[in-house]
């Protein structure tokens, strides 16, 4: 069974994705309420799983009023993929990073499902462990570029 984060996660990407605008308003509260939850299990869903870097824009608004508006950002085919290209410093790559941002691919449709699984395992593969971190970290990033060079030329 999937965590509640994952449950709140793929609940609010549904209430987005059968919006009329992809925009949705929710109050952080009530949603805690039906997930039976405390408030602070939504903010850190909604801090970690709806970023910018995810195609995501939240503003809120807190107090008795208060909101949390969801908007999943919408551009054309390459500025798409140039939105989710993050900004990964060779120094600083983190393959959790690289997951996200596959899944992310996945969830636009940039990918099928076995892509996304085997662009996983590849970034994954033992053979980086074999390799020093910084040149572990550049055949990294040079592979995620060609790979999103590839999608881009489609």
């Amino acid at each position: 069974m999937s965590t509640i984060s994952k449950q709140i996660e793929l609940y609010l990407k549904l209430l987005i994705n059968n919006s009329d605008e992809n925009i949705i308003e929710i109050q952080r509260n009530a949603l805690a309420e039906h997930f039976k939850c405390v408030p602070s299990q939504i903010n850190y869903v909604l801090s970690t799983r709806f970023t910018i870097d995810q195609g995501y824009f939240i503003e809120t608004r807190r107090g008795g009023g208060g909101f949390v508006r969801i908007k999943k950002l919408d551009l054309g085919l390459k500025e798409r993929i140039e939105s989710l290209t993050p900004e990964y410093n060779e120094d600083l790559f983190i393959t959790e990073n690289i997951h996200s941002f596959i899944d992310r691919l996945h969830e636009e449709e940039f990918l099928s499902k076995r892509e996304s699984f085997l662009l996983k395992n590849l970034f994954s593969s033992s053979i980086f462990d074999e390799l020093p971190e910084k040149k572990s970290n550049t055949i990294k990033s040079s592979l995620l570029r060609d790979v999103l060079k590839a999608i881009t030329n489609m």
